[in-house]
């Protein structure tokens, strides 16, 4: 099974391949493979050791790191092996060996630190301890950069034809990252933490009571109390689910649903995904232990809910009003992506213009990443001291000073200026009138994510 793909003014022809493996990038397969191997291993010390760390197996963590990079890696070597152009190849398959090698220096310390009997994870009770913690770190920001380069490189530097794959590509790429950068904010020291001396942890998966209070059977997320590790987790494999999904209509369903539908229902379930996403870090972050929701949770759920129906319906009514055309619609075992205004293999004149659109897209996408992890790194670190979040509080503290309320006039002002402008230039965005979501998102994550991400966006749509 195979999918063609637009030329661009800077490379050749290409073919997205769903079927042969022969393609895909064998460093990241052997990575792949060997935490195949060791999940296997894994799963019998569970088995046959006894022992136990914050009340769960103590082999439980290395399953689980080898499971999820095990599915992370063949989908990493499956995006690079699409990757088109000498040099964005050869960055991919420089990130790709950093990332591999990141990884398996990571699963090794957990391995080894699951031997010595002792914790991996922000564990600073020791030097040795310490230098291990450090380390995994490190691993930790190289598979992000992994992660943004390899899948920015397919996603927004190669242009498919069917509208659905290239959007399934961006927007799990975007959720994907959002769900790893949740890793950063464990990093921030609990105020218990910070008055152990001589400290011995540094960092918590749990809100508002520690790791070692209960957790569910193997996933190890706390029972008691919030959880950031359930964020990170349903974030990082929308990278998995979202293109599968995509794929999978493209092939099976191409003769059935138009690429307009398609495109409808991958946007659909990508706003589905980032939801979940947003509403477990949200319960977490509120303390609250996933299986124990509260009434205000349930309300958010419902509205959600509510939501997915019209929305669900919406897309139901548009399949039914437009239909594939016979000269679109692909067979049932082949998706050829294509779109209906433009054949695949119509030539383009090279344009230098295009690529440089194309960067500035990736800086303005960059430069919204570090917004969003800039601005609530400071606003956990803020929620932490204070014992829980205030809006009041936290309004009053943009002018506690003469600084700070210069800081806060200069804000409010960008922020309305942002919101107008995001009101008068939403069409440049498509007919659609989802830009307008980020008005409120800019009040409520932050302007420095919303602006740079609406500006990468019509970068890419012009």
């Amino acid at each position: 099974m195979s999918a063609q793909i637009a030329p661009t003014s800077w490379r050749q022809t290409a073919h997205v391949s769903t079927g042969d493996i022969k393609g895909w990038y064998r460093p990241l397969l052997w990575l792949s493979a060997a935490m195949a191997v060791w999940a296997i291993v894994s799963a019998i010390g569970i088995v046959v050791d006894p022992r136990t760390l914050s009340g769960d197996p103590i082999w439980a963590k290395p399953f689980k790191f080898s499971v999820s990079l095990c599915v992370y890696a063949i989908t990493l070597a499956w995006m690079l092996g699409q990757v088109q152009g000498p040099r964005l190849a050869r960055t991919g398959r420089v990130a790709a060996l950093t990332g591999a090698t990141a990884s398996l220096i990571e699963i090794a310390i957990i391995s080894i630190q699951v031997i010595r009997g002792t914790s991996s994870h922000f564990n600073v009770s020791t030097p040795l301890n310490s230098a291990l913690y450090i380390v995994m770190g490190v691993g930790a920001i190289l598979l992000f950069t992994t992660t943004a380069i390899i899948g920015g490189a397919l996603a927004f530097f190669t242009t498919l034809a069917d509208r659905s794959i290239q959007w399934a590509l961006r927007l799990s790429v975007v959720i994907a990252l959002a769900g790893i950068s949740v890793g950063f904010i464990m990093l921030v020291p609990t105020t218990h933490q910070l008055t152990e001396v001589p400290p011995t942890t540094a960092g918590s998966h749990s809100v508002g009571g520690d790791d070692s209070s209960g957790g569910i059977f193997l996933l190890g997320w706390n029972s008691r109390h919030g959880d950031l590790r359930i964020a990170h987790f349903v974030g990082m494999h929308a990278l998995q689910i979202i293109p599968l999904v995509a794929v999978y209509l493209a092939v099976t369903r191409g003769h059935r649903l138009s690429v307009g539908t398609r495109t409808r229902i991958v946007v659909f379930l990508s706003a589905a995904w980032a939801a979940v996403t947003a509403g477990v870090l949200w319960q977490a972050l509120r303390g609250q232990a996933l299986l124990e929701p509260d009434s205000i949770t349930w309300t958010a759920i419902a509205v959600l809910g509510l939501a997915a129906i019209t929305a669900a319906a919406g897309i139901a009514r548009y399949a039914h009003t437009h239909p594939p055309s016979p000269t679109s619609s692909a067979p049932r075992h082949e998706a050829t992506m294509t779109d209906n205004t433009a054949p695949a293999t119509q030539p383009t004149d090279p344009s230098r213009h295009k690529l440089n659109q194309r960067a500035a897209a990736a800086v303005y996408f960059a430069l919204a990443i570090a917004g969003l992890i800039g601005t609530w790194y400071f606003n956990i670190q803020w929620t932490s001291a204070e014992g829980g979040f205030s809006l009041g509080n936290y309004l009053n503290g943009w002018f506690a000073n003469s600084a700070s309320s210069s800081a806060g006039t200069d804000l409010l002002v960008i922020t309305a200026a942002a919101c107008l402008y995001f009101w008068r230039h939403r069409r440049s965005l498509g007919t659609h009138p989802w830009p307008l979501l980020l008005i409120p998102l800019s009040f409520l994550v932050a302007v420095s994510f919303t602006f740079p991400l609406f500006l990468g966006l019509r970068e890419l749509r012009r």
